[in-house]
């Protein structure tokens, strides 16, 4: 809870030490995505291709099949990470009162979000 006066949406300095553990697991992750050759965006690109095949009335598998794939792993490993802490602080400036496990779901949802908007970006540049 606040206190009376206080700016509701402020982070809490608690909270900032989680929002730059989160930035620090983000930039692990691009780093360490890239030198895997891509499997942090493989595993990001298994759960948000499908739905946009779906949406774009794709064949399923299409937008990751052949030389399509090997591209879009890779970017997809470099872009998606910066949406965990911009998942979490969005939760910490719309939600403040949330538990861990609710916040937890929410900063997962803003992250699919985000690497959905990724991957749609990445196929229409691309």
């Amino acid at each position: 809870m606040t206190e009376p006066g206080a700016d509701p949406t402020a982070v809490p300095s608690k909270q900032w030490s989680n929002l730059f553990l989160l930035m620090a697991v983000a930039a692990t992750l691009m780093m360490g995505g890239f030198v895997a050759l891509g499997i942090p965006g493989a595993v990001m690109a298994w759960i948000t291709t499908p739905v946009l095949e779906l949406l774009m009335g794709l064949p399923q598998g299409e937008l990751t099949a052949g030389s399509r794939g090997w591209p879009l792993v890779l970017m997809l490993s470099i872009l998606f990470p910066p949406g965990i802490p911009i998942s979490y602080l969005l939760s910490r400036k719309l939600w403040p009162d949330l538990r861990l496990w609710r916040r937890t779901l929410v900063v997962l949802a803003g992250t699919w979000i985000w690497s959905l908007l990724m991957v749609v970006t990445i196929v229409l540049v691309g």
